[in-house]
């Protein structure tokens, strides 16, 4: 994949995907356990940027938060704490874009159920 519009297009063909505006996307996941994971996509002119939420501001400090820093980025979005990871879009393949999504949900709900909760 090279370009916005094919990703956008890729993206689209998923039934589990909820589109928003202007190449912004919502999956949930539904992992083991009952749990759920929001992922949130969007698809800028040559990036891929996907975040998926663990905690609010509100629940644990921003130093707690960049504890769970490993091989992806946290960040903050909205009010939220989101591990955070940004591809370009010329050197994505379809397998990397479905692969990283899961793995960024599952790691997001990983950090989540160590700090007790299951809200996103």
């Amino acid at each position: 994949m090279a370009t916005r519009a094919e990703v956008i297009q890729h993206i689209r063909s998923y039934s589990d995907v909820e589109e928003f505006e202007n190449g912004m996307f919502r999956i949930l996941y539904e992992l083991e356990g009952g749990r759920t994971q929001n992922l949130f996509i969007f698809v800028e002119d040559h990036l891929l940027i996907m975040v998926s939420p663990f905690a609010t501001i509100d629940e644990i400090t921003a130093s707690t938060a960049f504890d769970f820093a490993t091989i992806f980025g946290i960040a903050v979005f909205n009010d939220w704490y989101v591990i955070r990871n940004v591809s370009l879009l010329a050197d994505l393949d379809e397998g990397e874009l479905v692969e990283m999504a899961a793995l960024i949900a599952s790691r997001a709900d990983e950090f989540e159920e160590q700090i007790g909760g299951d809200d996103f």
